[in-house]
């Protein structure tokens, strides 16, 4: 190893030392001054992430990850960090398992993410089990090793380009945050429910990808994703035709849209801003139920996360408990033969039976096959 490669080695060995024992700001502090060498990796940035989150600075660690996700989205520990964090502000158990099922499509062999998700998915109380993760047991932390601290230079012409790209990934990540964080600053701030819908969608214009020139693609993946993007231009098309569609509350319409940008080579700053809308529309009142095209749903069920959907069919499996009511449902059921087999579940407790006809309104929460079925996170539920 070169005395540089030694030196920038023992900086990290030391931040590692610093997190164990919990002196966040002292790991952030010597990772700062290992970067000022002009090196980089994802070890380095993953350990400055996790600083700053233990550290409560959220905002800085959003534009570390932003980081990592540009020099290797498919690198684990960012891959675990980053569903973490995401749980911690899942509104629903139907929600924590498709941020679980999302990231083991980029890291398909991780065992610790499909612990985590079958412990999701097991759960009877998901707000507990929420309330009470805590990172250590959510997030392998690799030891440093020569390996892992093998960084990327940067070219000294370059930094000063670099610099910039970086500014405008910290100043997306930061608009970002409050964005994705305005209901609950609304909410502490005392203002009602209807306010908070008002305001929030007289800010979706404000929502915009811009120019993208901080690089809006990411052109060469390591994982293939269900959508591809050859153009920005085409990207932005999108996103605005999206927020035109939740303004006239075509909400179904605008889903598939924003679950195509979603699924595709976009940046992290993008999909951070997708997500935003995402979950808008998933909050929305006065929601219009359609009818499931379940073979439509199955040829790509990713573009149906969110979807308002009315399926009719016959009860199976059905299990009643303090928590609600689960069962699964046989789609377009008759004569022995059914479209889809999906589960439901429900907030309330409903007196069912095996082999009931009912008709069900919900979300629609798709799961890969191998995980389990996918999902309807039932809104009201009538018998035939």
């Amino acid at each position: 190893m070169t005395r540089r490669k030694v030196r920038n080695f023992q900086y990290t060995r030391e931040a590692y030392r610093s997190i164990q024992k919990k002196q966040y700001g002292n790991a952030v502090a010597i990772l700062e001054k290992s970067g000022e060498s002009g090196l980089q990796s994802e070890y380095n940035l993953f350990l400055m992430s996790l600083a700053l989150v233990y550290n409560s600075e959220f905002q800085r660690a959003g534009a570390t990850l932003a980081r990592i996700e540009r020099l290797d989205p498919c690198y684990i520990p960012y891959v675990q960090l980053k569903s973490f964090l995401s749980l911690k502000s899942a509104a629903t158990r139907e929600q924590a398992i498709g941020i679980y099922i999302e990231a083991l499509e980029t890291v398909t062999s991780d065992r610790l993410l499909k612990k985590i998700l079958r412990e999701i998915e097991n759960t009877s109380d998901f707000p507990s089990f929420q309330k009470n993760a805590r990172l250590q047991s959510f997030v392998a932390i690799p030891k440093p090793s020569e390996k892992s601290t093998a960084s990327v230079s940067i070219n000294p012409r370059k930094r000063l380009k670099a610099g910039w790209v970086i500014l405008a990934l910290f100043t997306a990540a930061v608009s970002s945050v409050l964005f994705l964080n305005r209901e609950k600053i609304l909410k502490y701030a005392g203002m009602g429910s209807s306010v908070e819908t008002v305001k929030i969608k007289s800010d979706i214009d404000s929502l915009t990808l811009g120019n993208a020139d901080y690089g809006l693609l990411n052109r060469i993946n390591r994982e293939k994703t269900p959508e591809f993007y050859h153009s920005r231009t085409d990207v932005i098309s999108d996103f605005n035709r999206a927020r035109s569609l939740i303004k006239d509350r075509k909400y179904n319409e605008a889903l598939v849209i924003l679950n195509r940008i979603n699924n595709s080579n976009v940046n992290y700053i993008a999909r951070e801003k997708v997500e935003f809308l995402i979950k808008f529309v998933i909050d929305a009142d006065e929601r219009k139920y359609a009818p499931a095209d379940f073979a439509r749903i199955k040829a790509s069920p990713h573009l149906y996360r969110g979807v308002s959907i009315q399926a009719k069919g016959r009860t199976a499996n059905v299990q009643i408990g303090r928590k609600g009511t689960s069962f699964t449902l046989m789609a377009d059921y008759s004569n022995d033969r059914f479209s889809e087999v999906v589960g439901v579940f429900s907030k309330n407790r409903i007196e069912l039976k095996n082999g009931e006809m009912v008709n069900v309104r919900g979300i629609f929460i798709p799961v890969k096959n191998q995980f389990g079925k996918s999902y309807i996170s039932a809104e009201s539920l009538d018998r035939n």
